[in-house]
């Protein structure tokens, strides 16, 4: 496995990442998870209405970053 500073960084971004739902955070989700699997540094941003999920989560060990849109 590459050193850290080594490995490919994606930052996603998505109008809603879970546990809120859209079609686009679904396909996003799984495109996350398989890019990880190959060794990938995946982060997500995305914009909720919520401001109890604002900030900085992990969703099944992806950071995600979230911002009110």
């Amino acid at each position: 496995m590459q050193h850290e500073e080594q490995r490919m960084r994606v930052l996603m971004t998505n109008w809603v990442y879970f546990p809120e739902f859209s079609g686009g955070a679904l396909q996003s989700h799984h495109l996350a998870k398989k890019l990880i699997k190959r060794g990938v540094n995946v982060e997500v941003l995305a914009g909720t209405d919520n401001p109890k999920l604002l900030g900085t989560s992990l969703v099944e060990n992806i950071k995600v970053h979230r911002v009110l849109r």
